[in-house]
Protein backbone atom coordinates (compact mmCIF):
# COMPACT_ATOMS: atom_id res chain seq x y z
CA UNK A 1 0.00 0.00 0.00
CA UNK A 2 3.16 2.30 0.65
CA UNK A 3 4.29 2.42 -2.80
CA UNK A 4 0.78 3.57 -4.03
CA UNK A 5 0.45 6.66 -1.11
CA UNK A 6 1.05 9.77 -2.77
CA UNK A 7 -0.78 9.65 -6.04
CA UNK A 8 -3.06 12.32 -7.04
CA UNK A 9 -5.24 12.08 -4.35
CA UNK A 10 -5.77 11.86 -0.26
CA UNK A 11 -6.61 8.48 -0.16
CA UNK A 12 -3.61 7.14 1.09
CA UNK A 13 -3.37 10.09 4.06
CA UNK A 14 -6.52 9.77 5.03
CA UNK A 15 -6.40 5.74 5.74
CA UNK A 16 -3.11 5.90 7.76
CA UNK A 17 -4.67 8.55 9.34
CA UNK A 18 -7.33 6.05 10.39
CA UNK A 19 -4.39 3.29 11.22
CA UNK A 20 -2.93 5.79 13.92
CA UNK A 21 -6.58 6.77 15.27
CA UNK A 22 -7.03 2.97 15.87
CA UNK A 23 -3.95 2.43 17.48
CA UNK A 24 -2.45 0.42 14.44
CA UNK A 25 1.03 2.16 15.19
CA UNK A 26 3.33 -0.46 13.37
CA UNK A 27 1.54 -0.60 10.26
CA UNK A 28 1.10 3.03 10.28
CA UNK A 29 4.75 3.87 10.89
CA UNK A 30 5.90 1.23 8.22
CA UNK A 31 3.55 2.90 5.51
CA UNK A 32 4.43 6.28 6.19
CA UNK A 33 8.37 5.97 6.77
CA UNK A 34 7.87 3.91 3.17
CA UNK A 35 5.70 7.01 1.68
CA UNK A 36 8.70 9.66 2.60
CA UNK A 37 11.08 7.57 1.12
CA UNK A 38 9.28 7.31 -1.97
CA UNK A 39 8.11 10.86 -2.01
CA UNK A 40 11.26 12.31 -1.48
CA UNK A 41 12.76 10.11 -4.31
CA UNK A 42 10.31 11.01 -6.72
CA UNK A 43 9.92 14.59 -5.42
CA UNK A 44 6.65 15.06 -4.15
CA UNK A 45 6.84 17.77 -1.95
CA UNK A 46 3.33 18.55 -1.12
CA UNK A 47 2.34 14.86 -0.36
CA UNK A 48 5.72 14.35 1.41
CA UNK A 49 5.02 17.13 3.41
CA UNK A 50 1.43 15.82 4.70
CA UNK A 51 3.30 12.17 5.13
CA UNK A 52 5.79 14.40 7.55
CA UNK A 53 2.59 15.84 8.83
CA UNK A 54 0.70 12.22 9.68
CA UNK A 55 4.07 10.91 10.80
CA UNK A 56 5.00 13.43 13.46
CA UNK A 57 1.32 13.07 15.17
CA UNK A 58 2.04 9.32 14.80
CA UNK A 59 5.59 10.19 16.62
CA UNK A 60 4.30 12.35 19.23
CA UNK A 61 1.69 10.07 20.11
CA UNK A 62 4.32 6.85 20.57
CA UNK A 63 6.52 9.88 22.66
CA UNK A 64 8.78 10.28 20.33
CA UNK A 65 9.06 14.13 20.94
CA UNK A 66 12.07 15.34 19.34
CA UNK A 67 11.53 12.43 16.13
CA UNK A 68 7.80 14.54 16.05
CA UNK A 69 9.35 18.00 15.86
CA UNK A 70 11.92 16.94 13.37
CA UNK A 71 9.18 15.37 10.96
CA UNK A 72 7.20 18.50 11.27
CA UNK A 73 9.93 20.68 10.93
CA UNK A 74 11.17 19.04 7.55
CA UNK A 75 7.34 19.48 6.53
CA UNK A 76 7.24 22.91 7.37
CA UNK A 77 10.29 23.62 5.12
CA UNK A 78 8.64 21.64 2.25
CA UNK A 79 5.54 23.56 2.68
CA UNK A 80 7.09 26.87 2.69
CA UNK A 81 9.72 26.09 -0.35
CA UNK A 82 6.74 24.61 -1.79
CA UNK A 83 4.03 26.92 -1.93
CA UNK A 84 1.77 24.81 0.58
CA UNK A 85 0.43 27.24 3.38
CA UNK A 86 -2.48 25.20 3.79
CA UNK A 87 0.26 22.74 5.62
CA UNK A 88 2.33 24.94 7.75
CA UNK A 89 -0.74 25.63 10.24
CA UNK A 90 -1.29 21.72 10.95
CA UNK A 91 3.13 21.21 10.79
CA UNK A 92 3.33 24.15 12.93
CA UNK A 93 0.83 22.87 15.51
CA UNK A 94 2.67 19.61 15.75
CA UNK A 95 5.79 21.35 16.35
CA UNK A 96 4.01 23.07 19.45
CA UNK A 97 2.69 20.18 20.55
CA UNK A 98 6.45 18.42 21.04
CA UNK A 99 7.86 21.83 22.19
CA UNK A 100 5.27 22.10 25.51
CA UNK A 101 5.82 18.39 26.25
CA UNK A 102 9.62 18.98 26.06
CA UNK A 103 8.87 22.04 28.68
CA UNK A 104 9.44 24.64 25.94
CA UNK A 105 6.71 26.81 25.55
CA UNK A 106 9.08 30.01 24.94
CA UNK A 107 10.63 27.91 21.81
CA UNK A 108 6.90 27.14 20.96
CA UNK A 109 5.67 31.07 21.20
CA UNK A 110 8.30 32.03 19.06
CA UNK A 111 7.99 29.20 16.20
CA UNK A 112 4.11 30.98 16.10
CA UNK A 113 4.60 34.59 16.03
CA UNK A 114 7.21 34.07 13.24
CA UNK A 115 5.20 31.63 11.28
CA UNK A 116 2.78 34.39 10.69
CA UNK A 117 0.23 32.28 12.47
CA UNK A 118 -0.18 34.53 16.85
CA UNK A 119 -3.53 36.53 14.99
CA UNK A 120 -7.01 36.44 16.21
CA UNK A 121 -8.60 33.73 15.44
CA UNK A 122 -11.10 35.99 14.02
CA UNK A 123 -8.43 36.41 11.15
CA UNK A 124 -7.73 33.17 10.49
CA UNK A 125 -9.40 31.03 7.40
CA UNK A 126 -11.82 28.64 8.55
CA UNK A 127 -10.14 25.05 7.26
CA UNK A 128 -8.99 21.91 9.07
CA UNK A 129 -5.32 22.46 9.42
CA UNK A 130 -6.30 26.09 10.98
CA UNK A 131 -8.15 24.32 13.91
CA UNK A 132 -5.32 22.25 14.55
CA UNK A 133 -3.29 25.36 14.61
CA UNK A 134 -6.17 26.71 17.48
CA UNK A 135 -5.82 23.92 19.78
CA UNK A 136 -2.11 24.00 19.73
CA UNK A 137 -2.27 27.40 20.05
CA UNK A 138 -5.13 27.23 23.52
CA UNK A 139 -2.30 24.47 24.89
CA UNK A 140 0.03 27.05 24.57
CA UNK A 141 -1.66 30.02 26.21
CA UNK A 142 -2.79 27.83 28.60
CA UNK A 143 1.19 26.97 29.33
CA UNK A 144 2.33 30.85 29.34
CA UNK A 145 -0.38 30.99 31.70
CA UNK A 146 -3.10 33.12 30.08
CA UNK A 147 -6.20 30.85 30.20
CA UNK A 148 -8.55 33.53 28.54
CA UNK A 149 -6.76 33.40 25.49
CA UNK A 150 -6.80 29.82 25.79
CA UNK A 151 -10.45 29.53 26.14
CA UNK A 152 -10.77 31.79 23.13
CA UNK A 153 -8.89 29.95 20.89
CA UNK A 154 -10.18 26.62 22.24
CA UNK A 155 -13.25 26.71 22.13
CA UNK A 156 -12.68 28.79 18.37
CA UNK A 157 -11.26 25.15 17.23
CA UNK A 158 -14.36 23.38 18.81
CA UNK A 159 -17.12 25.51 16.82
CA UNK A 160 -14.90 25.02 13.81
CA UNK A 161 -14.98 21.43 14.51
CA UNK A 162 -18.60 20.82 15.41
CA UNK A 163 -19.21 22.91 12.16
CA UNK A 164 -16.95 20.53 10.23
CA UNK A 165 -19.14 17.54 11.78
CA UNK A 166 -15.47 16.47 12.94
CA UNK A 167 -16.04 15.64 17.02
CA UNK A 168 -14.05 12.88 17.69
CA UNK A 169 -11.64 13.78 20.53
CA UNK A 170 -8.83 11.43 19.23
CA UNK A 171 -8.51 14.09 16.26
CA UNK A 172 -9.33 16.98 18.24
CA UNK A 173 -8.72 16.87 21.90
CA UNK A 174 -9.71 20.74 22.13
CA UNK A 175 -12.66 20.10 24.76
CA UNK A 176 -9.68 19.16 27.80
CA UNK A 177 -7.79 22.03 26.95
CA UNK A 178 -10.66 24.26 27.05
CA UNK A 179 -11.47 22.41 30.38
CA UNK A 180 -8.48 22.88 32.42
CA UNK A 181 -8.52 27.20 30.75
CA UNK A 182 -12.19 27.51 32.25
CA UNK A 183 -11.23 25.61 35.18
CA UNK A 184 -8.53 27.96 35.82
CA UNK A 185 -10.77 31.33 35.43
CA UNK A 186 -12.83 29.94 38.09
CA UNK A 187 -15.46 28.69 35.81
Amino acid sequence: AAEGWGLSDWSGHVATRTLVMADRFDLARRTLDAAIAGLSARGDPLFAAAAYAYRADLLYRLGELARAEEDALAGHTLSAEHGWPVGIPALVCRRVYSLLERGDAAAAATLVVESGLAGPASVLPDTYTFNLLLDARGRLRLAQDRPGEAVDDLLECGRRQDALGDVNPALVAWRSGAALALLRLGE
